[in-house]
């Protein structure tokens, strides 16, 4: 690690204050919480004329100051290049020192960016301000293991999203297996052999009358309320056959 060497992040980054001169309600940017990245803003009403947007630049580090203590940050993808956010959302160009990607993962490892909120400034609502962020120091290798370093986290979080994808693939399973047992039990299916070895056992329809006999016994006694009976199933609305012996 003899290469590595701490740095400010405004030793790496610029603020970049380029105004838009035409601003494009469709063409405005979003930073997702939770270090989820940064994606297109929905569009939604604005009044115009009352907040000055500025343009943004695939491969620029961008974060939101209210939030990047709860992973609002990002880089500027291809797709969003000459998008535009407010002063809220700062953008910075990367020297070529350092790859834009190094920076975020940096913020990501073991959660870091929750520790951002201890540089928050404010009253009512706390933001981390540009001057405030690039005081923050960072290790910084050189741009070849910077590129090693990141294509390892890469394949870390491929292979976490395999895990992930395969576990919620095996819980849908697990979700239709216990469906099935359920109406397989309902049905009867799960018994059919039991009961077939045991044709003596009390249906179900004389193990009802001893519950109604009870039941009304304990209303005559005062104990229980009396209820409005269920109304009875008909043959229409019972969704399979039921076995013999079931009511």
């Amino acid at each position: 690690m003899t290469d590595w060497k701490e740095v400010r992040l405004g030793d790496v980054l610029t603020e970049s204050k380029i105004e838009s001169t035409s601003p494009n309600i469709e063409s405005r940017i979003r930073v997702l919480l939770n270090a989820r990245g940064v994606i297109k803003r929905p569009i939604k009403k604005e009044t115009k004329g009352a907040t000055k947007y500025f343009t943004r630049k695939k491969g620029q580090f961008i974060y939101g100051k209210q939030n990047i203590h709860k992973g609002a940050f990002g880089i500027v993808p291809d797709e969003l290049d000459h998008f535009e956010s407010t002063s809220d959302l700062p953008a910075f160009d990367v020297c070529e020192d350092c790859l834009p990607v190094w920076i975020d993962y940096y913020l990501k490892q073991g959660d870091f960016y929750l520790s951002l909120v201890q540089i928050a400034r404010g009253a009512a609502t706390k933001r981390v301000q540009p001057k405030e962020l690039l005081e923050l120091k960072i290790p910084l290798p050189s741009i070849e293991v910077q590129k090693e370093v990141v294509e390892h986290f890469k394949s870390i979080e491929t292979e976490h999203d395999e895990l992930k994808s395969e576990l919620t693939h095996q819980q849908t399973l697990l979700k239709k297996l216990r469906q099935q047992i359920l109406q397989e039990a309902i049905e009867g299916k799960l018994t059919a052999d039991w009961r077939e070895k045991n044709p003596d056992v009390e249906p179900a329809s004389e193990l009802l009358a001893r519950i109604q006999a009870e039941k009304a016994q304990l209303i005559k006694d005062k104990k229980i309320k009396n209820q409005k009976p269920l109304p009875p199933i008909s043959e229409d609305e019972k969704p399979f056959a039921l076995p013999d012996g079931w009511v």
